[in-house]
């Protein structure tokens, strides 16, 4: 009986163990950060880019640009939310109290990996000699990841060419799906950093 309860228990705590992520999305990371001077309570005037420009390595210095796509995913977002806040969107050239800015680059992970069939040392089998070592089937796999870099800047602030930051959120996750899906995702994770921080609470 004893062995039939301890057996019951076991099977009912592997049950409880927590599985790993099923989706792309479980594994998106949010993180915002603020200035704990800086008044979420109050409305503001805000600016935004043009574009997200890609920070992905280029020597360049003329600013490249993420695909049309995702750069208008990313500003619609900010745009929404920012305007749910009662904030008002003006021309850059109009004095705004914050300047929003995007980047975002991305990072490909490569795997490679050979398969030795077993035990026997690379090039011989017993029985079989030795043959040329070349033949060994060799596996590639790899991911993407995407990161995406937001910061408001508040230009009024400027000081000893120092350009006070009052919030900034990094995004973080697999570049993996239709565009659409990872569009979604986009959205899903900017409203995700408005939530966490403390916009007009």
């Amino acid at each position: 009986m004893r062995k039939v309860l301890l057996f019951s228990l076991f099977i009912l705590l592997a049950g409880c163990y927590p599985d790993g992520p099923e989706y792309t999305d479980e594994l998106d990371s949010v993180y915002t950060n603020y200035s704990p001077d800086f008044n979420f309570s109050q409305t503001y005037t805000y600016s935004l880019p043009d574009g997200v420009i890609d920070v992905s390595g280029s020597q360049n210095f003329n600013p490249d640009f993420i695909d049309t796509n995702f750069s208008n995913a990313i500003i619609n977002s900010l745009r929404t939310n920012l305007n749910a806040q009662g904030w008002t969107e003006v021309d850059e050239n109009d004095d705004p109290d914050i300047i929003v800015l995007a980047a975002a680059m991305d990072s490909n992970f490569l795997y490679y990996s050979v398969d030795w069939w077993g035990w026997y040392y690379p090039g011989y089998f017993p029985g079989w000699g030795w043959y040329y070592p070349g033949y060994f089937p060799t596996y590639v796999s790899g991911f993407s990841v995407g990161t995406i870099v937001i910061q408001m800047t508040s230009p009024s602030g400027i000081a000893d060419n120092q350009v006070p930051v009052e919030w900034v959120c990094v995004i973080n996750g697999l570049l993996e799906g239709s565009d659409a899906y990872i569009i979604d995702r986009i959205d899903a994770n900017i409203d995700q950093a408005f939530m966490q921080s403390p916009f007009n609470n």
